[in-house]
């Protein structure tokens, strides 16, 4: 008997290598990918739900969530990165050169791509970038 593994790609593949076909198999696979849907929908909901409170739960989690955009996943990733200690960062802008979204001497102006200075932080940069795209809400 197989081993049923936690990975979808191991599930995908097995059953991409199936080569047995039930009748009634498709009419039946019809009806319950909704209700997967619905299931895997209800899942990510609860986990969000409790990381949002775990989240609270932090000295610094009110400060950070105030700031534009941040919601409790975002907020949660930066607290994890600066350490929960914002006094790390003596400006806003020692801040936002750590996480890469300022120039730094030798940079072209004329370079198109995003050029950051050595020692830049690609999450925390991602959790301002992500923060700035997202809709107010």
């Amino acid at each position: 008997m197989p081993v049923l593994t936690t990975s979808p790609s191991a599930a995908l593949a097995a059953a991409d290598a199936q080569t047995i076909a039930l009748p009634g198999e498709t009419d039946t696979a019809t009806l319950v990918k909704p209700t997967a849907r619905k299931l895997l929908d209800l899942e990510i909901k609860d986990t969000d739900k409790l990381m949002a409170a775990q989240f609270r739960t932090h000295l610094r989690a009110k400060i950070v969530e105030s700031l534009a955009g941040m919601c409790p996943g975002m907020g949660a990733e930066f607290i994890a990165i600066t350490g929960g200690n914002l006094h790390t960062f003596a400006t806003a802008g020692r801040l936002a050169s750590h996480a890469g979204l300022v120039p730094y001497q030798g940079i072209s102006a004329a370079s198109p791509a995003i050029c950051t200075g050595p020692g830049h932080n690609r999450r925390l940069r991602r959790v301002f970038t992500w923060r700035a795209i997202q809709p107010e809400g």
